[in-house]
């Protein structure tokens, strides 16, 4: 990992970032970020987490109520959400806490 890439961990709290608009389009969400004017779109489950993010919370916290919605298995869950995470992070999306 280079030294400058942010580790997120389950213990990390993350929320939305605040420069960052959505707005649900059927169960999915589309986003767009001012600042770059980026916009970017996400399935179902992706937007889940972004409402879960509304109020800062930790990754672990994250994957336990995902879990209780979907039934995916632990290490599924923390695998796919750390990736959405990483991604978000580095998209400006998202903030760490």
């Amino acid at each position: 990992m280079p030294e400058n890439e942010t580790k997120i961990t389950l213990d990390t709290v993350v929320g939305q970032s605040e420069d960052v608009y959505s707005a649900g389009v059927g169960n999915d969400i589309v986003w767009m970020r001012l600042a770059s004017g980026a916009y970017y779109d996400s399935d179902e489950i992706g937007a889940e987490i972004w409402k879960l993010m509304a109020t800062p919370i930790s990754v672990r916290a994250l994957c336990d109520r995902l879990m209780e919605i979907y039934d995916v298995l632990p290490e599924r869950c923390h695998e796919d959400v750390m990736k959405f995470l990483r991604q978000a992070l580095e998209e400006g999306m998202i903030r760490i806490v």
